[in-house]
């Protein structure tokens, strides 16, 4: 558990990353087992320097990126009703996951308190409206070599792998003010405390890193690779992007009629930066 809890807590010292305990006991060259996710999360509730380290829900650190992705799921399956039977196989549909993967999901939605469970039946939680907050339910994986990790917005993942990106927003540096949608007053503090220069420790401009990701919209899955500062490939092609403001709505898109759909509920977002993905890459 130590070397779990010291990866958590140097990473969550940097200001673009979110790992998950998942990612972390991965690092730490330990298999993920529930139970010692379940104890791990625990022991940083229960102490005050790990605890403070938490900027989003703490779903967004306990959970693996495949329950938060179910829990997206969840919300579209039982559209707007509170409970639904078979849910299991109706996400395992959507997902195109097996039912027992969905089952292990579910069961870990409600340990984190976003699944009720009654009479056999599951519902939303009253507290599921808490884990749309911030990030919410989406994820942006890092995978270099060995390391995996969240970073909080797609946009990091460019900053991180994209020179060109990097000097254009050194050059124009935005800062977001306190009603930033997509953001907690916690991480806005710790965002504001950096220069826009010391925003990324430590640059992924050398060698292959890829992102793992997943359609804000429709959730297919979303596949990016850089190789030594350039965008090699793209899965599916025609990748979108939209950068609304706050870490919650920078988000991908499989295609660009998805992103459309998505900003039908974020009227106010229409305005921002996007486009194809590929132009992040390019330019100086």
């Amino acid at each position: 558990m130590e070397a779990v809890l010291r990866v958590l807590q140097e990473d969550w010292q940097e200001p673009l990353r979110c790992t998950n305990i998942e990612q972390a006991m991965s690092r730490a060259g330990l298999p993920f087992r529930d139970a010692d996710r379940r104890r791990i999360a625990q022991a940083i509730l229960e102490d005050p320097r790990l605890a403070d380290l938490l900027r989003w829900h703490p779903s967004a650190y306990f959970l693996t990126n495949n329950e938060r992705l179910t829990a997206r799921a969840v919300l579209q399956t039982l559209q707007g009703s509170a409970e639904g039977a078979d849910l299991a196989r109706r996400v395992s549909e959507v997902l195109s996951l097996t039912e027992d993967e969905v089952e292990a999901a579910l069961e870990a939605l409600g340990w984190i308190g976003f699944l009720d469970r009654e009479e056999g039946r599951l519902r939303l939680s009253p507290q599921a409206p808490c884990f749309l907050e911030g990030v919410g339910l989406y994820f942006h994986e890092v995978a270099a070599g060995a390391e995996r990790f969240n970073v909080n917005c797609f946009h990091d993942f460019v900053l991180l792998t994209s020179p060109a990106y990097r000097a254009r927003r050194l050059r124009k540096p935005t800062r977001r003010g306190p009603d930033a949608p997509g953001m907690t007053p916690k991480m806005l503090a710790f965002l504001q405390s950096f220069k826009p220069e010391g925003l990324v420790r430590r640059a992924y401009d050398q060698g292959t890193v890829q992102l793992h990701d997943a359609c804000a919209q429709c959730m297919r899955r979303i596949h990016l690779t850089v190789t030594d500062g350039r965008l090699v490939a793209t899965d599916p092609l025609g990748v979108w992007h939209v950068r609304g403001g706050g870490c919650g709505v920078n988000n991908l898109f499989c295609a660009p009629a998805c992103a459309a759909e998505w900003l039908k509920s974020l009227p106010s977002l229409r305005e921002g930066e996007q486009g194809p993905v590929a132009a992040l890459w390019e330019g100086g």
